[in-house]
């Protein structure tokens, strides 16, 4: 029997077939390393259908934490101390730790790893920083497979953004249009360009 990841992996290639969707749009290895706190030469091997090496649970802590706090610090100092401020006044813990936690230096207790999943603003709370590497890629990769298995007619706007050839925008992030005024928009963008070519045949 495959893996949870294996099984989503395989309606997620489903899924793009039947609905002409774009690979490089839903598996993007930059962005899912990103949401997941994976390396993305690890996320690459996942997705090839790779076995990769799980870790020990401490490693895998220790290392997605300090993921997440470099994704906000970018190794600048001042902003790791102010980081680790943050962390201080949030959770309770002590300045030398709170740094020490945020570099990777010592795993935090288990009982404090919830409370980071709330810090760090990630979904899943513990299992985020506990769960093996493809436990962390399924838990990305399973919303996105939900939003394009659902029926389009349960969502008028993918409808249209999949119709126009749009599906790796979310345009509804940038207001709220409804499915009529993205149609319009829509039609508008592509008029001048229908228009174009048929001055140049």
């Amino acid at each position: 029997m495959g893996s949870p990841l294996q099984g989503t992996l395989e309606r997620v290639n489903r899924c793009i077939e039947e609905q002409n969707l774009s690979r490089a749009d839903l598996l993007d290895p930059g962005s899912l390393a990103v949401r997941s706190a994976l390396p993305e030469s690890t996320v690459v091997a996942l997705l090839r259908g790779e076995d990769v090496a799980a870790g020990t649970i401490e490693e895998r802590v220790t290392t997605r934490i300090k993921t997440l706090a470099f994704a906000r610090h970018r190794g600048d100092k001042a902003r790791l101390a102010d980081l680790a401020d943050e962390m201080v006044n949030t959770l309770g813990l002590s300045a030398p730790w709170a740094r020490s936690v945020l570099k990777g230096d010592k795993m935090p207790d288990v009982r404090l790893l919830h409370d980071l999943a709330d810090f760090f603003d990630v979904d899943g709370g513990e299992e985020f920083f506990t769960g093996t590497p493809e436990e962390s890629l399924d838990r990305v990769l399973v919303p996105i497979l939900e939003r394009w298995e659902k029926p389009h007619s349960q969502d008028p706007t993918l409808e249209l953004m999949k119709r126009y050839g749009i599906v790796g925008t979310d345009l509804r992030r940038h207001g709220t249009m409804t499915p009529e005024q993205l149609d319009r928009l829509i039609r508008g963008a592509l008029k001048p360009l229908a228009s174009e070519e048929d001055e140049q045949s």
